[in-house]
């Protein structure tokens, strides 16, 4: 644009997979009658076009505050100050115009729940422009079946679980603890650098956002673990039958369990995905973690206990093991013996 707005030029874009020319469609729309401007290539799509205006200095300099917006884990005192001499400082906190309803500022502010601060400056009858920032506080939840049931769908909410957590296993970014409420897929890359030991408590909970992957219940952590000072021994997995863990899923998910006599129809090497069975029932058992190696052979039809976690892909309920110790021969039934005599010789079969 020139600086009365008129068009002043209008380029041609050219890409490898096609030329787009910009056009001006002359039918109009609805919301342009005079007509739009179009990209031109594959399909026509509508292209907006923005004028650029840089917007004069103000007379009395912005407010500015101590902390930073964002997520906040624990009270804060928030400071705004001006740096035009001699200025008034007015705010508010419940998201009205500090214009309008602003308070005078005296002393700092002391946050401790979620919070959008606003604040405006005057000096005489300038007036600055306005600033202002949000402090998010995690929502609280009791325990992980709690945090399960606030959302359905991934979000950026923050939660804090306050309930003390025990750790159950961790590979890479997988990492699954569990309280007295459900188990929990942790999934993080960086964020929690803390080291556990099967069985530690972890004090506090954990923050963390909600997300679904491909409809596993994820959390997202927020902010590092306590360290433990506690261990309660090894996790000992649920029993359960396959029948129970299919209809029951959300009992199970993310829990460590334990199915017996299951059947291996295809066998067993390492596989990405094999087929097991118990009884009528049939599920996934999956090589979940890499890193940590699931290489055992079982021949077509061998019986064992399984051990694992249990998770989901999409519709297909899935079960984890943490290694080839989570595949252990189930104990066969002991076969009949009798001893026959014949011709005076005694026999054992």
């Amino acid at each position: 644009y020139s600086d009365d707005g008129a068009i002043e030029s209008i380029e041609a874009v050219t890409t490898a997979t096609a030329r787009k020319i910009m056009r001006f469609n002359s039918s109009g729309t609805t919301v342009s009658p005079l007509g739009i401007f179009s990209c031109y290539g594959t399909g026509q799509q509508p292209v907006t076009i923005y004028r650029y205006e840089t917007l004069p200095d103000a007379a009395v300099a912005m407010p500015e505050f101590s902390v930073p917006a964002g997520n906040c884990y624990s009270p804060q005192s928030v400071s705004i100050t001006c740096a035009t001499a001699n200025a008034t400082i007015l705010y508010t906190i419940d998201d009205s115009d500090p214009v309008a309803n602003g308070i005078v500022y005296s002393a700092p502010l002391n946050i401790s729940t979620t919070t959008t601060v606003k604040a405006v400056a005057f000096l005489g009858t300038d007036t600055s422009f306005v600033n202002q920032a949000t402090y998010t506080f995690p929502t609280e939840v009791a325990d992980i079946a709690a945090f399960k049931a606030a959302s359905t769908t991934t979000n950026a909410t923050p939660y804090h679980v306050m309930s003390d957590l025990t750790f159950v296993f961790r590979s890479g970014a997988y990492m699954y603890v569990k309280d007295a409420s459900a188990g929990l897929l942790i999934y993080d890359n960086t964020v929690i650098t803390s080291e556990y030991d099967e069985g530690d408590v972890i004090s506090g909970g954990v923050f963390g956002t909600y997300t679904k992957y491909n409809q596993q219940v994820e959390m997202i952590p927020l902010l590092n673990t306590a360290a433990s000072t506690q261990n309660t021994g090894s996790v000992q997995p649920v029993v359960v039958t396959m029948a129970d863990l299919l209809a029951n899923y959300n009992n199970y998910d993310a829990q460590l369990v334990t199915l017996e006599n299951v059947t291996f129809p295809d066998g067993f090497s390492g596989n990405a995905n094999t087929t097991i069975t118990q009884g009528e029932s049939q599920m996934t058992l999956r090589k979940q973690f890499n890193a940590i190696p699931l290489d055992t052979t079982l021949a077509a039809g061998t019986v064992t206990n399984v051990t694992g976690l249990v998770g989901k892909y999409n519709t297909t309920i899935q079960l984890y093991p943490r290694g080839n110790f989570d595949l252990s021969a189930a104990p066969q039934p002991a076969q009949p013996s009798m001893n026959v005599t014949l011709n005076g010789n005694q026999f054992s079969t």
